[in-house]
């Protein structure tokens, strides 16, 4: 099978996912909505909660050693909505898993059930791993990497405590969500829109995109590259594992429901 051919393949499958029953529908941006209130909800207390959590970052890691200035009186807001906002992405990723799970629940057969239920805490455990390689790796390295150049450079630089934190926030973000490739893996192929011949034909393209993200986001130098983007590489390969893995689970299950028709 050729590379237009499975990619004709999975766009069928895409769109004949898509086509949803309006009742199913409705239910869908029912949850939808819920998810959406809870993103809120959880953004309003981790602002209440921000304090705490921004003197711990202050505490620990680069900040630990800088004097932070706010250069607007809308700074500190910033910082706080920043704060939130992370800890609001936290709780409502895995909530909003929990909520597609039940809508696709009736659709599934008991084992089925079992099964994308680990999806769940699944996804949050590489959430927070995201997050944490985020912040203890790659923002770091990032951090060190400005603040040497500026010193080679004999300039005193001043911190401006929203721009030291729109910097972390950014890279933290962006590594939790992408640490959520196996899962995304998982859940599509579960569906029947993925396959693992399907990411194995787009492996070139997508080590593209995952390197020029990885450029993207570290500074330009090979090491702090590399360190990001081999792990970024590793989780696509661990994607088309465990897309693999629920794809042959998904065919043997498919041919005892077939056998079981036949007899």
């Amino acid at each position: 099978m050729d590379d237009s051919s499975v990619q004709w393949e999975a766009l069928e499958q895409l769109q004949q996912w898509m086509r949803i029953p309006g009742s199913h529908l409705k239910e869908l941006r029912r949850r939808l909505a819920v998810s959406l209130g809870v993103f809120v909800i959880s953004l309003v207390l981790g602002m209440v909660g921000a304090e705490p959590v921004f003197a711990f970052l202050k505490r620990t890691g680069p900040a630990a050693a800088l004097e932070l200035h706010a250069f607007s009186p809308w700074d500190s807001i910033q910082v706080y909505m920043q704060m939130a906002g992370v800890v609001a992405l936290l709780v409502t990723l895995p909530f909003l898993g929990l909520q597609l799970w039940l809508f696709a629940r009736p659709g599934l057969t008991k084992a089925e059930r079992r099964t994308t239920l680990f999806y769940i805490p699944f996804g949050a455990l590489l959430l927070a791993a995201g997050i944490l390689f985020g912040y203890l790796v790659v923002f770091r390295i990032a951090f060190f990497f400005t603040a040497g150049v500026a010193g080679n450079m004999g300039l005193k630089v001043t911190y401006g405590i929203a721009s030291y934190f729109s910097f972390m926030c950014n890279i933290v973000v962006i590594m939790g969500l992408l640490f959520e490739m196996p899962v995304a893996a998982m859940f599509l192929t579960k569906l029947g829109i993925l396959k693992p011949a399907h990411m194995k034909k787009v492996r070139k393209g997508a080590y593209f995109l995952l390197v020029v993200l990885g450029v993207t986001v570290t500074p330009p130098d090979f090491i702090s590259d590399f360190l990001l983007i081999l792990p970024l590489l590793t989780l696509y390969e661990v994607s088309i594992g465990c897309s693999g893995l629920v794809y042959r689970r998904r065919m043997r299950g498919e041919a005892r429901r077939e056998i079981g028709r036949v007899e």
